[in-house]
């Protein structure tokens, strides 16, 4: 068994026997990296490089319909708006505090951005657009279940 004791003197007690190391990660002779070393770390960053999370972009979307009802529902976390008539608009989705969706308007026209039935986008009403300049990009912050607050960065 393998005791540790901490800094107020509790001690731990692992209960079983620690196996002896099966090789070093460095080698004693050279002070190098030993080959299961070398092999332990790349596994080790492998795996923390698949852990790095990733968001989808959708490129060339078409603003559409004049209401929430009929505007174009997102699907990425990052969408590009390349086209849309005046007065058209896209919907938010539905995202879990603490989650957030950016909206890039290339369409040369103002765009309404419709959060998700019975939520509030900053200070506006219930359910009210926000309007997105062209030229504009703005990141969609879930504050709460009905909340979602905004911050607004222009494209160069």
């Amino acid at each position: 068994m393998v005791n540790f004791t901490n800094s107020t003197g509790i001690t731990l007690t692992t209960g079983k026997t620690l196996p002896p190391p099966q090789s070093p990660f460095v080698d004693p002779k050279t002070g190098t990296l030993s080959s299961d070393g070398y092999q332990y770390f790349l596994a080790l960053i492998n795996t923390l490089a698949a852990a790095i999370p990733t968001a989808s972009l959708t490129i060339g979307l078409v603003a559409q319909g004049a209401s929430q009802a009929t505007a174009l529902q997102l699907t990425s976390p990052w969408n590009v708006i390349a086209s849309a008539a005046g007065g058209s608009g896209v919907l938010l989705l539905s995202y879990n505090p603490g989650q957030s969706q950016t909206v890039f308007n290339q369409s040369g026209s103002p765009i309404n951005i419709f959060p998700p039935s019975g939520s509030t986008i900053d200070a506006l009403a219930v359910n009210a657009p926000y309007v997105l300049s062209s030229g504009k990009m703005q990141i969609f912050n879930v504050e709460t279940a009905t909340q979602i607050l905004s911050t607004q960065l222009q494209i160069p």
